[in-house]
This record gives C-alpha cells, structure tokens and sequence, in this order.
C-alpha cells in the first residue's frame, strides 16, 4: 500500500510539474474513450438495422399460407376505394363459398370452383352471374403467395403478449403488374404495402394498401385498401344451395 501511495505521489508530482504533459495525457484519454463509445454505439446500431432490414420475408419460417390453402374458415373482405367501402363476408369449404356483399339491399352469392351465382329474392334460388370482386386475384393463396415472395420485407411488429406480430413489405406496382396482369410498365409511383397479421403462428388479418397499383389503371382511383379478416379455420360445415343454370 504504502509502495502504490509513492508511486501515486510521483506521479501527481510529475503531472504538477509538467502541465503540458498532463493536458495531452488527459487529451489522449478522452479521445480513445469517446472512440471507444462510438465502436459500441455502432456495433449496437448494426445489430438494430439488421434486424429490420432482413431479406427473409417469414413465410414458412413464422407463419404460413396452410391454413388458407386448405379452404375452411371464415372470411371477412373490406374492399376501400376512394373511402367507399364494400364489404363481403361469408364463410369458404374447398371449392364452394357462401358470402353477402354489403348494400342496401345486401347481396348474397354462391361460388363453385370459377363459377359465381346470385341469389334471386323471388325465387330464393342462384342464378349464374359474374365475379362481383374486381380483386379477387389478390386474396387467393397464390396471389398471397407472389405478393409476399416478391415484396421486400421490411420490418416485424412484436406485441406484448407475445402471441400477435406483423409482418410488413413493400411491393412496387410495376412488380404486381408484371405478376398478375403479364404486363411490364414503367412508374415511379408510391410502392404499395402489406401487412401480415398472425396469432400463434395462424394468419388472422392481411392488409393490403394498394393505391398506387389501381391508380395506375384508374387515375380517379386515389386510395384503394383491402383488408381480409380471417377466423374458424376448420369449422366451416359443407356448403350447399339452389341454383339455375
């Protein structure tokens, strides 16, 4: 102790005497210091960039399309164009599919396979129509599958139970437009975005913000969003009505 308290003396002893010495002592001290914060601060900083901007997309790795592919469940379509909502919802079993689309009166229709069908109010039975859903290809589990293979991944959303996370991507209309309608087209638009919601692994919500795809197609179209809410997977019974050819 009293070796360290000598050698503590002369040093302060040599400090007091050489002034110059210590300003560049401590000048030394205080750079390689702050250089050391800023080596951890950016090493902390990776780490958080990284994290977010991954180029794995999740799916298949947190949560997949199976439960949507096996066709059983519930669905609920919020269709937003402009701020003029529609929204359908019905219940899906393999091939078939029984929904209402919202209206005064509301519509009710029947899918088979390709086939769609509405329900005549006098005769209570369905009579062959068109596809009443302009945007259908977005919500097949193919369409879902190319909008978020080909999207770029751009962040996850963890909430406090654990349980719920969002998945968020960024895709260009040019991409979409090249995928589903066979076209190459050249705009500088706002890419458009999607979110994939899960619960325990389970897909339970997509949000899809796609006004610069349809605004592409129609320059009246200034906001178009659809949100598909899903629930009972595998609890839909068999699905059966009448209808005319």
């Amino acid at each position: 102790v009293k070796a360290m308290n000598r050698r503590k003396n002369k040093l302060t002893e040599y400090f007091d005497d050489n002034p110059d010495t210590r300003r560049i002592f401590f000048l030394v001290f205080y750079i390689i210091f702050f250089i050391f914060i800023a080596i951890i601060l950016r090493q902390s900083s990776s780490v958080s960039t990284t994290t977010y901007t991954k180029k794995n997309t999740g799916l298949n790795k947190s949560y997949t399309l199976d439960d949507i592919s096996s066709n059983n469940y519930h669905l609920n379509i919020v269709e937003d164009i402009n701020g003029v909502k529609n929204v359908y919802d019905g219940d899906i079993n393999k091939d078939k599919a029984l929904f209402d689309k919202s209206g005064n009166p509301s519509l009710n229709y029947y899918k088979e396979g390709n086939s769609y069908y509405l329900r005549n109010n006098n005769t209570l039975q369905y009579d062959k129509t068109d596809n009443p859903f302009a945007s259908y290809k977005f919500i097949t589990k193919d369409g879902l599958n190319n909008l978020i293979i080909h999207g770029t991944y751009l962040s996850i959303t963890n909430y406090f139970s654990g349980e719920e996370k969002d998945y968020n991507y960024l895709i260009s209309t040019s991409t979409i437009s090249r995928l589903f309608d066979n076209k190459e087209v050249d705009v500088d638009d706002k890419e458009n975005t999607l979110t994939i919601k899960s619960n325990n692994e389970h897909i339970i919500e997509i949000d899809m913000d796609l006004t610069s795809y349809y605004h592409m197609l129609d320059k009246n179209i200034t906001n178009y969003k659809l949100t598909l809410t899903y629930s009972k997977y595998g609890e839909v019974g068999d699905i059966n009505i009448n209808k005319n050819y």
